[in-house]
């Protein structure tokens, strides 16, 4: 699961969410908006502090000036997966994984939900 489809997970589930993408694809900015996710164009290293953490893809690199603030501010900070990992800690969780057929196995149990 990557940053958006995370994001917006979080926000249905009543998490209040925040994003920062300075690459942030049309679509899927839709996607978050759509899903209640509260998108900015910068975030400046003063306005963490209203902030509990901070979940960052491995596309940031770890001396990021604002991963970099958070710490220093004493944010707790996240890569993706430990976030992932964090929400599903108290789900039941089905993994689909292989070379072929994911998209279609997922689609299947999804409906048998």
């Amino acid at each position: 699961m990557g940053m958006a489809p995370l994001a917006g997970w979080m926000a249905c589930a009543g998490y209040s969410i925040v994003g920062y993408d300075d690459n942030l694809q049309e679509r899927v900015r839709r996607f978050l908006v759509e899903a209640n996710v509260e998108l900015h164009d910068f975030i400046f290293s003063d306005q963490l502090s209203q902030y509990t953490a901070v979940v960052y893809s491995s596309a940031i690199q770890s001396d990021h000036p604002l991963l970099a603030a958070a710490r220093a501010q004493g944010l707790k900070t996240l890569r993706r997966g430990e976030m992932l990992a964090e929400v599903a800690a108290t789900k039941r969780l089905i993994a689909v994984v292989g070379s072929h057929g994911k998209t279609t196995t997922s689609g299947m149990i999804a409906h048998a939900a």
